[in-house]
């Protein structure tokens, strides 16, 4: 799995391409459950991940609604929990926070 990771929120349309996009951005070796638990399973018993950089986060709000919100707790745990740098932007990355 990479030590960095992009998450362009233009990429992500629903729940399938989320998890096929998250897939795809974050390397894992092998398939993982499409859902907010597998997810946490992964990414918290990751070793290696340092950063994680979410821009066009409003695409993904409004595309997934609620489901956005718990995915962004999820990061945010994250960050609590592993120490894990999170950066979340509207739009790109050199436009606000």
């Amino acid at each position: 799995m990479k030590k960095r990771v992009l998450i362009n929120g233009k990429k992500i349309i629903d729940k399938t391409s989320l998890y096929a996009y998250l897939h795809q951005q974050f390397n894992f070796p092998y398939p993982i459950g499409k859902n907010l638990d597998a997810l946490w399973d992964v990414l918290s018993h990751n070793q290696t991940l340092k950063k994680i950089t979410i821009i066009h986060s409003e695409v993904i709000k409004y595309n997934l609604k609620e489901y956005a919100d718990a995915l962004i707790d999820l990061f945010k745990t994250l960050q609590n929990e592993r120490n894990i740098e999170i950066i979340i932007y509207e739009g790109k990355r050199n436009e606000t926070k």
